[in-house]
């Protein structure tokens, strides 16, 4: 072997990555006629025959599924924004930065009554500026920069509260690096407990709401097709001291997320290389029953095929897919291209 064989070689070699892909066509099924969850014994397509397989779509099947299942979700979303008309009107408002002071020099100094001098106070209620004016007559007016929403056990929940958390959560931020913004711009802000609140009690009640609506429109679309589904875990930090981990499997023609399972370390026992498996086992578990999954295609860590091998009792395919970029061995080793 040559000098410059030898680095192609090595190139090649870190280049490399490892895939687990199982053959679940027997999976256990609950809804399949017939089966009764036992395997039929008759011998399943493999992946890498396309013209067999059951899973590989053609061109106008790809495009015809991908149009059908994006009416199903426009009616999801249509059907939650009836729902919500009100809140959408008052989240899409337009807002402004303004300081306090010239506010309150839109406030008439005489009663608009009785004409006599009027005292004026304000007050914040979280992101809102609530003005109280009376004079001396005993006249009365007030005014809030924000809408109400609603009224629970006698206090104002206000729509600039709410849609601020709201947009904190939904923006991937966390409050304590926009607290840290808003104390230097001046900027009045709901407190940290408040916002966990609203979290709980608002935000992500909608976000699971909508997220079941979606996932069961997706699971109906694929209810009778044989599905290719590829999964993989990410946990919220590098190393063995992750806290939370995210396992999503996302369907392989139409590139739709399934399912996901958020794990805590907790759940097992404090280890965290552990998380991906538990993850992946209570995907599975939740899926047979109503999707048809032909093939997984994972990482190939041997936590995920001990995982397989025990929920499928069969065979499992091992491959090594080797990926060579030849635009990269061209640019560091331009002597040795010719080989390829």
């Amino acid at each position: 072997m040559t000098f410059c064989h030898w680095k192609v070689t090595c190139r090649c070699v870190f280049l490399c990555r490892d895939y687990f892909v199982v053959d679940l066509s027997d999976f256990p099924c609950e809804y399949e006629e017939g089966t009764n969850g036992a395997d039929t014994g008759e011998e399943t397509a493999t992946m890498l025959d396309p013209e067999a397989d059951c899973t590989a779509y053609n061109d106008e099947t790809i495009a015809a599924s991908e149009e059908t299942l994006q009416s199903i979700l426009e009616k999801v979303y249509k059907k939650n924004q009836e729902k919500n008309r009100k809140e959408l009107d008052y989240s899409k408002a337009p807002k402004v930065l303004v300081t306090a002071d010239k506010i309150k020099e839109l406030i008439p100094e005489t009663c608009h009554v009785c004409g006599s001098a009027i005292s004026l106070q304000h007050t914040m209620s979280g992101t809102v500026l609530i003005l109280n004016w009376n004079c001396d007559n005993g006249h009365l007016g007030n005014w809030a920069s924000s809408d109400v929403l609603t009224v629970k056990n006698h206090q104002k929940v206000y729509v600039n509260s709410i849609q601020l958390a709201a947009a904190i959560l939904l923006s991937g931020n966390n409050f304590q690096k926009f607290s840290l913004l808003s104390k230097f711009l001046g900027l009045e802000i709901i407190s940290e407990t408040l916002f966990y609140r609203i979290q709980k009690l608002y935000c992500s009640p909608a976000i699971k709401n909508m997220w079941n609506d979606v996932k069961g429109a997706i699971h109906q679309h694929f209810l009778s097709t044989g599905l290719t589904l590829s999964g993989d875990g990410r946990n919220d930090s590098p190393g063995h001291t992750a806290r939370y981990c995210v396992y999503t499997l996302i369907e392989e023609t139409q590139k739709l997320v399934v399912d996901l399972e958020v794990v805590d370390k907790r759940e097992t026992g404090g280890k965290s290389a552990t998380m991906e498996k538990l993850a992946l086992s209570r995907l599975l578990q939740r899926l047979k029953g109503v999707l048809k999954i032909d093939h997984l295609v994972t990482d190939a860590s041997t936590s995920i095929k001990a995982l397989v091998r025990d929920l499928k009792g069969t065979y499992y395919m091992y491959i090594l897919l080797i990926y060579v970029s030849l635009m990269s061995i061209q640019c560091f080793f331009p002597a040795c291209y010719m080989y390829l």
